[in-house]
């Protein structure tokens, strides 16, 4: 039988070794010789998550079916469809279904295209990301809804202009590379 401080330092080994590759693999992500780097917009929330410290809420044009950035009515009738399947649906109403939205470069950011339920192919100049819908609050989850923002730096208001740096890499989920409040980029 193991002594209880072999057993510890056991302990301590294999959560480093789990932790170290965990950060290999997630780094390794982002820096990818193929992942893309795009820039979007938020759109105006609270910004302040007071349950979770010095997290604040980010939502973009494409978290959900009713923030159309460029209102094209490719962008419109395809989340509407989407939506109305989701809600009608029997297979969607109590599971996460994955989303797929493909971006397209609109002057400096990228704005939403269209919305499609399966993988699409895309051009040159779109970039694809997928989420996840949740039947519950309605909206599309990235896994980039929240920032960690230092205690000594300002935090941002309703009303500041935030945008976005994410990075792409081919599994197509977005991580946040950098948070810009009004100009001026958070570090």
């Amino acid at each position: 039988m193991l002594s209880k401080n072999k057993l510890i330092f056991l302990i301590a080994t294999i959560q480093v070794l789990f932790f170290s590759s965990w950060y290999y693999l997630e780094s390794k992500k982002l820096n990818e010789p193929t992942s893309k780097i795009i820039l979007v917009k938020t759109v105006p929330v609270d910004p302040r998550d007071f349950l979770s410290g010095n997290y604040f809420i980010l939502s973009y044009e494409f978290s959900n079916f009713e923030n159309y950035a460029n209102q094209s009515e490719k962008i419109r009738t395809s989340g509407e469809k989407i939506q109305a399947l989701l809600l009608d649906g029997d297979q969607y109403k109590n599971n996460e279904t994955e989303i797929y939205v493909v971006l397209k470069k609109n002057n400096l950011w990228h704005v939403p295209d269209y919305f499609s339920l399966e993988k699409p192919s895309i051009k040159d100049d779109e970039v694809l990301i997928k989420g996840k819908y949740n039947p519950f609050t309605k909206s599309i989850a990235y896994g980039i809804e929240k920032f960690f923002i230092n205690e000594n730096r300002k935090e941002p208001k309703m009303g500041d202009k935030v945008e976005v740096t994410l990075i792409v890499g081919n599994d197509l989920t977005p991580k946040i590379k950098n948070v810009i409040i009004n100009g001026i980029p958070v570090e």
